[in-house]
Parts: C-alpha cells; structure tokens; sequence
C-alpha cells in the first residue's frame, strides 16, 4: 500500500490523501478503524472522511466501509479528505501553525468480507508533502523521502506531528547511545526545554535502572503547548502529549503534574506496549477489544508515575504523599467506587470512563484513580508477604524478561496466577476484596506498613451533597444518599435560595458558615423554568482535607522500609 498526503489546506482543516494498491481480492473494502489503542472508546473517525473517490466504481457499505466493484490484482487508486480540527491526543488536527495526524483517523486498511481476512499485515509507504519551512515529527522508519511501516499496527501506532519552523522548539540527545527528541510544538509559554529535557532523562535513567534498559532504539517525546487541554497517548517509540503552555516553572505542583503525564506515557514503553495482554495485538479496530485488566494498563501506570518523581530525584518525598493524598481524597467523594469493582470498570470502560455523565460519579469509578491507589496496597502487600523481598518491581522485571525471551503475554484469566507465580505471594484475600470486590481500601493499615498515617480535616459547614458550578446555584451533580439526594434536588437544578436567603458566589459561604448539622433548611430551586421548594435536613461535616504523614512512633525497621519503598528497589 501507498499513501500520499498533502498538507497544503491548513485554513480549512484539510488533509488530502491518496491511496494506491493492488487488490488482493475482487470487490475489496476499505476499512477505517473505530478507535485508536490506548484510547478505549468508540470515536466513529469516519464521520471526518469526505469526498472520496475511487477510479472504479465505490460505495458505502457501513458508517467506516466503503466497497470498491473491481477485480482481483487491479491497481486501483482511491482520493479523499480528511478534515482535521479536533487537537486531543486521539484525533486528528491542521491549523497554519502546526498539525497532529492520529493514523487511525487518516489511514483505510483492505478486507475481503467473503473471507474475513485483511491487508493489516502488509508494509505500508507514506510520501508526505508539505512545504519545506514545515518540520515533520514520526518514528517511523524514513527511507527514499518515504515512510515505511511494517504493518497496519506499526503504522496506527505511530502518529505524526507537524510544525511551522515558527511553531516549535527541539531538543536532541542521547542516553545509552539512543537518540531521542524533545520537542514542544505551539505559541511559546513559560518553558525551560533544556530544564524539561534533563527532568525527561532522569525517567529515561529511572527506567534503566528498573528494566535493566531502554525497550526502543529511538524516542520522540512530542508536547503540544496549549491555553486549555490536557492529555497524552503512548505509543512503541514516542508519546504525544497536549500540555498548558504555563505549566513549566511558575508553579511547582503544575510542572510536577507534567513530569507525572510523561513518566505515564514513558512507563507504557513497557507496560502495555511491550508487558501486555494477549489480545492487544493485532487489533480488531472496527470494535470494542474488551478486558477486565485496564486497570492493570493504567491504574499500575499510574502508580508508576507518581512513584517515578521521588525515585528518579525529580520531586521530594513530600510531595508525592502529597499526591497519593489527593488521590485518596478523590477517590473517597466518588460513590461509584462502592459499586463497582476495578474489574468491572476497565471491562465497562467503552462506556464508562470515556462517557460520563451527571450521575457517573455515583455508579463508576476510574481505573485510573482507584486503579493507582490499589496498586500501591498491591505493592506494599507484595512486599509484606515477602519480608521485603519482592515487590512490583520484580513482577515487572520478570515479565519485560519473559517478552524479550518468549513474546509472553498475559491474559485476563491468568494474570494473577503469573503474578503470584513471580512474587512468591497468595493473593486471593487481596484480589476478591480489591479487584473484583468493592470493599473499602484499607489504606491505612497498608501505610502503616511504611510508617505512615492519615490526618483528616473536615468541612466547616454542614454536608448537603451537591456540586455546584462557579456561580454557586447550577447543579452538576447530586451525591448519592445525600441530604439533597433524599430530598429531591436534583442534576441541572438551579438553587435560588436557602432558608429564603438569596444563593450566588458571593454569599454562598456565608451562608453555609452559619447552618448546622442536622437542621432542617427551605431550599427554593428552579426546575425547568419551574420555582419548586423542598425541605432538606443537612447532615454532619464530610472530610475535606487529607495528609499522609510520617507516623514518628513506627519503629526504626519500618521507617527504613519508607525509605526503600521510595528507592527503586528489586
């Protein structure tokens, strides 16, 4: 197969693309995939494709096929567009100033329905022209002014980054003989990009000395610097990243926020891209690829990139139980986590996490958050068991060794049965309580096993349960078994008043400082353009602050494992 993009359309948000191949069945399709990897849900590309035109005669069988009537072995040549304005790490997007081409939004594979079989394994060139003051940012293999990759997979797993030469600031380097770039793309906020690059290397060394090397022969680290927007997508050989163009130095918990992002991504170098499951690869991308271990993906990910700062010597010791203190602040305001289990939430993620609405709070729980906060008990609980002499680490170790030796995968049904394998541990009290269970985490005691320990500091005001926008009277959301659940408001509602007294930003506070537990208020509300009233008895002060600390009176063998804990270790 042959593509051909021009990128000259920047004001309209036009990609031109062609495609050339030789049919390897009569009647072939052109197949546009659903989703992208690392991204898990539906995000219908096809809706982006227009004008397409074939030299044979082409039709539309379903929203991402389209039937080309010709015979086996013809060359067939396909035109379209691509209109590209959505700027998220899984989408594709073209402005005057720079572009980010997310393959699976842009690139058909061929299938032959008869047969259920498809090109996806075949090589693939890319030709891209664009004006030569343009700088291109792809980890593909560049040979004869082209891109090659090696299959379909190779090549969604690669996207594509541009910029005008005055829309972008790079950094080359290498460690351990790898070259690697750094480059921001975007209007030029408050960055340090040598700071950033050294702050990137010292994950870069973190992971050497965790994984024994680094997994690629080459690394792109591309960040689009934005006013508003976050996010990033791993990939084999780089990782693309939207960021606030103001958080590089002004504020310390923002740039940390940052690092955190790019150790994510860099961790999935080997967690996921590399130590994965059975069934990430190849891809069906025409539907959902369901699994029960997306918190395995991202929840021990994400563990990971907190922990990566204090043992790379990036950030200090407390600023990461700052960190996991937020997280456990977080996760205790979501009512979905005593509903349903990790488990439940990575297999439901298609509709879940990437789909929230009003009422997702009170019945879902990320993978991310709680996934994060259960790896660390797991990590601590594999060290207990042990006496310290294993940990993730040596589960992690063991499987990137397994990959480069076997090609192992691991599958939903026998992840925890490798996992204790490795570690030397039984896990099933933890698994049916914190995996497939919905218990409360008992945080504490798996801290104490590190000597630390939680302080809780609570609301000033009474507990009513809702959340309201910055106006202080729009409702977003309704928290379950509230007092505001139980007496009727609701979602989209909007307060008016409390115990007659108006309700807006600038009394709200003072008039919650002077209600109490368990009184029993008037709330007047408007409810599709109807003034309504109802009675709520507000209830106690919920928690508002949580900090892990250091407990002075564990004993010194155990204030020593903190400290290794925050070291890598085996």
């Amino acid at each position: 197969m042959y593509y051909k993009l021009g990128i000259s359309k920047f004001n309209e948000h036009l990609i031109d693309v062609e495609l050339n191949f030789q049919a390897e069945w009569e009647n072939p399709i052109l197949e546009l995939p659903n989703w992208t990897p690392g991204s898990y849900k539906i995000r219908d590309y096809s809706k982006n494709i227009i004008n397409i035109t074939c030299d044979y005669p082409i039709s539309k069988l379903s929203k991402h096929q389209w039937k080309i009537t010709s015979a086996k072995n013809t060359n067939i040549v396909v035109k379209y567009q691509v209109y590209a304005f959505e700027l998220t790490v899984r989408t594709s997007y073209l402005d005057n100033l720079y572009g980010l081409l997310t393959p699976a939004s842009i690139f058909f594979y061929i299938s032959d329905n008869n047969n259920q079989i498809d090109n996806k394994g075949n090589q693939i060139e890319i030709d891209i022209r664009i004006q030569k003051n343009w700088k291109i940012f792809c980890t593909l293999n560049y040979t004869n002014s082209k891109y090659l990759a090696i299959n379909y997979d190779e090549l969604i797993d690669s996207p594509i980054g541009l910029a005008h030469e005055n829309g972008y600031e790079l950094l080359e380097y290498e460690i351990d003989e790898i070259p690697c770039e750094v480059v921001l793309i975007g209007v030029k906020g408050n960055q340090n990009i040598g700071k950033f690059k050294d702050d990137l290397i010292k994950i870069q060394k973190y992971s050497i000395k965790l994984f024994g090397e680094l997994p690629y022969d080459r690394y792109l680290w591309v960040l689009y610097v934005v006013g508003k927007g976050r996010g990033g997508l791993e990939h084999k050989k780089s990782n693309f990243s939207i960021i606030n163009r103001w958080a590089f130095n002004n504020d310390e918990d923002k740039y940390n926020e940052l690092i955190e992002l790019e150790a994510h991504e860099h961790f999935h170098a080997y967690n996921i891209k590399r130590i994965t499951l059975d069934k990430f690869g190849p891809f069906d991308y025409s539907k959902e690829n369901y699994t029960k271990l997306l918190w395995v993906a991202e929840g021990i990910t994400s563990h990971y990139d907190k922990v990566t700062l204090p043992r790379a010597g990036i950030s200090d010791e407390e600023y990461y139980w700052k960190n996991v203190s937020q997280s456990y602040l977080t996760l205790l305001k979501i009512e979905g986590r005593k509903i349903k289990s990790l488990s439940e939430a990575s297999f439901d993620a298609w509709i879940g996490l990437y789909q929230p609405h009003e009422g997702s709070h009170n019945f879902d729980i990320s993978y991310y958050l709680k996934g994060g906060l259960v790896s660390l008990m797991l990590d601590l609980e594999i060290r207990h068991q042990t006496n310290w002499e294993n940990s993730l680490d040596t589960f992690y170790l063991e499987l990137y060794r397994l990959f480069k030796t076997e090609r192992f995968r691991y599958t939903d049904e026998n992840f925890k049965q490798k996992l204790e394998e490795i570690t030397n541990t039984n896990l099933d009290k933890f698994w049916k309580k914190y995996i497939i269970g919905v218990d409360e985490l008992d945080f504490e005691y798996y801290l104490d096993l590190i000597g630390m320990k939680i302080e809780y500091k609570f609301e000033k005001t009474p507990y009513l349960g809702v959340v309201l926008d910055s106006s202080k009277q729009n409702v977003l959301k309704v928290r379950s078994n509230s007092p505001a659940m139980k007496g009727g408001i609701y979602s989209k509602d909007k307060i008016i008043s409390i115990n007659q007294f108006e309700i807006n930003k600038s009394t709200y506070d003072t008039i919650f400082k002077n209600l109490k537990s368990n009184e029993i208020v008037k709330i007047h509300f408007i409810r599709d353009q109807v003034l309504k009233m109802v009675e709520i008895q507000l209830e106690d002060p919920i928690i508002s602050k949580i900090k892990i600390i250091p407990n002075e009176s564990s004993s010194d063998i155990v204030k020593n494992r903190r400290k290794l804990f925050l070291m890598q270790s085996k």
